[in-house]
């Protein structure tokens, strides 16, 4: 199953509840971590194009926020991340 980098940026409605909404919408995935602000790493057997489309229809992100879904090979390196994502990361990520 496909694994996803997801990062967005909302401008003009960036309330804690369009926050919540998103990030509700994307434990919805498989498996899930949010390392950063705005910025998960979703397990999904959705496409791209369909994440994006689920992400739009929880009514949180429109045609003026930015966001961006690229597959990924989870082969990386990470730093300064807080806990628990780092426990995610080490075991998830093939560091190189």
């Amino acid at each position: 199953m496909p694994w996803y980098v997801v990062s967005y940026d909302l401008r003009g409605n960036e309330s804690q509840e369009a926050y919540e909404r998103i990030g509700n919408a994307l434990k919805t995935a498989t498996d899930w971590c949010k390392p950063l602000l705005s910025h998960w790493i979703v397990e999904s057997p959705l496409t791209a194009s369909q994440i994006i489309d689920r992400l739009f229809s929880v009514g949180a992100i429109d045609d003026d926020d930015g966001l961006i879904v690229l597959e990924t090979t989870m082969r990386g390196q990470f730093r300064r991340i807080q806990s628990p994502a780092v426990e995610w990361l080490r075991e998830r990520v093939a560091t190189f």
